[in-house]
């Protein structure tokens, strides 16, 4: 990812990953989960308000304009930044009697095909199905919708790279984000992050 930055513009990095300060809710209280026994048996087991949350929120899903809003967008309402995981969890697996996703056909599901503009979405196109949210998303459904567990890791630490410096007018600099894990473990996480100027009308 490139940014382009005018001379002595500083970069605030909106990070949109929250688990920190979500309450993880038991696996029992998920929608009956079959999950796909090729991606759990490779460790690739994806959950909800460590995995799906954060990515809602970097695409503006859940943002004030989108279905963040008191109402919801066309029926289909959203915790405003994703403040409260069970609202979204609801609303996305099983309110409209589960229409938005499909276990038996991942790839056919209204998250998906909507987000890709394979079907109308007033939102427009928020990725493409060789982008990595569209294969999170769609790991998290065949492995059968789950949620963050007690014992599932913990984000503690969230590092940008490299530091914090000026560039000048014409320059660009690659950012990289990588997330740790209160299990050790460590990834890179474009996807999960919103870059936020603090003078939007000197960077387009």
């Amino acid at each position: 990812m490139n940014f382009p930055f005018p001379t002595s513009l500083k970069i605030l990095a909106c990070i949109a990953i929250m688990a920190l300060e979500w309450e993880f809710v038991s696996l029992s209280d998920a929608a009956d989960p079959v999950a796909s026994p090729t991606l759990e048996a490779n460790g690739q087991v994806r959950k909800f308000e460590l995995d799906i949350q954060p990515i809602l929120t970097a695409r503006g899903c859940n943002a004030g304009p989108c279905h963040g809003k008191a109402r919801g967008q066309n029926g289909f309402a959203l915790s405003l930044l994703g403040f409260d995981a069970n609202m979204d969890y609801e609303a996305i697996v099983k309110n409209a009697r589960g229409r938005r996703l499909s276990l038996a056909s991942p790839e056919e599901s209204l998250l998906l095909t909507k987000a890709t503009g394979k079907q109308p979405h007033g939102g427009g196109i928020r990725f493409s199905e060789a982008d990595d949210d569209y294969q999170l998303l769609l790991d998290w459904i065949q492995t059968g919708t789950r949620r963050t567990e007690d014992a599932d890791p913990q984000l503690l630490d969230i590092q940008i790279a490299p530091v914090p410096h000026s560039l000048t007018a014409g320059q660009s600099e690659k950012l990289t984000i990588t997330a740790t894990y209160s299990d050790g473990s460590s990834r890179d996480v474009p996807g999960c992050v919103q870059f936020c100027p603090m003078n939007p009308l000197s960077c387009p």
